[in-house]
């Protein structure tokens, strides 16, 4: 599975690229954003979330841009991460509470595709939510071992 995320063709407007150093990310994520400084962001909890239920308590949207760099961890014997330019996107803060607790569980990143238009049918994503390309956005977790960069000037 994770060679076909560093082999597959880019969608429309998609930049991406197998790294195995922070420099390699970084220098990655400049170039994609056209931006020389930049800000990482990561969930909080380090070893997910599991199969609890959740409550969203608050969300924010901690920085206005429409373009970020996704990196996620590939399992390979050695450290790689798969990193893709992203357009037409929405990031979220979001704060989970454990519902019977009513305790801080995490502060998690949610991502929001805002033009699903270019993917492809089959995208697990659809078949999920019984939609099509370009019928709606898509938002998923970031899970505990990927990394948002946000360019700024």
């Amino acid at each position: 599975m994770s060679l076909r995320h560093c082999d597959a063709p880019a969608v429309k407007g998609e930049r991406r690229s197998c790294l195995k150093t922070l420099e390699d990310i970084i220098e990655f994520s400049r170039e994609s954003l056209g931006r020389k400084h930049l800000v990482a962001l990561a969930s909080e909890n380090t070893k997910g979330l599991g199969n609890q239920v959740v409550m969203v308590r608050n969300f924010t949207k901690p920085y206005k841009t429409e373009k970020i760099v996704a990196c996620h961890e590939l399992f390979f014997p050695f450290s790689t991460y798969y990193c893709h330019k992203l357009s037409l996107v929405e990031v979220y803060a979001v704060d989970v509470i454990n519902p019977k607790k009513r305790g801080g569980i995490d502060k998690l990143f949610a991502i929001c595709h805002m033009d699903t238009s270019p993917w492809t049918p089959t995208h697990v994503a659809f078949k999920l939510l019984k939609t099509s390309p370009g019928k709606g956005e898509v938002c998923h977790w970031i899970d505990e071992m990927d990394l948002l960069w946000v360019g700024y000037d």
